[in-house]
């Protein structure tokens, strides 16, 4: 779960629709959103890859999303991962910058996204 910059809105990965499938073969991926009502919103989506699962979902504004996923970054109604973002664990914003928990084999370390709101080409590169 992420918290936005401003904290109006609390976020999290899910998925699209209900499925008895398993977790990692659900395709449609997508954000929910909790404002400070309690009113859930599904904020945005993009498609997964079978064999990996949604972990997390941040937006700067509430309008542009990253989606934290065991394949990679996401942004908003993409079909594939971005460019070096490989198995990430969390994402979150801080001052106005976005931040990835980034898992490699040996070590783990927080990357930040450029640009911290999603636009095209946005990388992510380790701090």
């Amino acid at each position: 779960m992420a918290l936005s910059d401003n904290g109006t809105l609390l976020s999290f990965a899910g998925w699209t629709s209900a499925s008895s499938s398993a977790e990692n073969t659900v395709l449609g991926r997508g954000a929910g959103t909790l404002d400070v009502n309690g009113s859930y919103t599904l904020a945005a989506t993009y498609t997964g890859i079978s064999g990996n699962q949604a972990r997390g979902a941040y937006s700067p504004d509430g309008t542009n999303w990253y989606f934290d996923d065991k394949g990679g970054v996401y942004t908003n109604g993409a079909s594939s991962p971005l460019a070096n973002s490989p198995n990430t664990h969390g994402i979150q914003g801080y001052n106005g910058s976005t931040y990835a928990l980034v898992a490699t084999t040996g070590s783990t370390a927080v990357g930040s996204i450029t640009p911290a709101t999603p636009m095209e080409p946005p990388s992510l590169t380790a701090d």
